[in-house]
């Protein structure tokens, strides 16, 4: 079993005379692999909070802008990645208002100095108060409905990609050979 592990994990493109390339490539399948668990982990972490600040407005009423409602009052003002996600320009802030944000278009924007499109950027959580927009009750709706975050799914999605990776990793060594018989045919 160790020797089946030493095989398959010092892969190195090097060793393959018509490759030739000093590359350990496990350990760019390894990379690829914590890249996309991760990937998975914030995408789920994301769609959370997108469908508990969405919730919270419904739950609350703050479907118009005579309903809005702080962070405070909705229970997430603790939430860094709510207030984050709010003061960027995300699938959140498609169907979430603020109450008195200003809208510029694209000539005065770009008119504005950085410090005036700073500020003009700037929220203050303590007082801003979100709504749904009402022409986006709809899509509203619909991430509420798909957006539902699983960790049963998120724990399957991550074993399916570490069975693919270790298949990958396993597969490596008679995959190369093959790409390096092609590449010495074609020399």
């Amino acid at each position: 079993m160790l020797d089946i592990f030493k095989k398959c994990f010092s892969v190195n493109l090097k060793d393959y005379e018509n490759i030739g390339i000093n590359l350990e490539i496990n350990i760019v399948v390894l990379g690829a692999f914590a890249a996309v668990i991760l990937g998975v982990i914030f995408l789920n972490a994301y769609r959370g909070n997108v469908r508990l600040m969405i919730k919270q407005l419904t739950r609350h009423g703050a479907t118009s802008e005579d309903g809005a409602k702080t962070l405070k009052e909705l229970g997430l003002y603790d939430s860094r990645m709510v207030r984050r996600m709010l003061a960027g320009h995300n699938m959140l802030t498609q169907v979430v208002a603020r109450v008195g944000a200003v809208k510029y278009d694209y000539d005065t924007y770009v008119k504005m100095s950085a410090e005036e499109r700073k500020e003009a950027e700037t929220i203050d959580f303590d007082f801003a108060r979100f709504y749904i927009k009402e022409e986006e009750t709809h899509r509203a709706g619909f991430i509420v409905e798909r957006y539902v975050v699983s960790l049963t799914r998120t724990l399957v999605t991550c074993a399916f990609i570490a069975i693919l990776c270790g298949c990958v990793i396993a597969w490596m060594p008679g995959i190369l050979n093959v790409v390096n018989d092609l590449i010495g045919k074609i020399k």
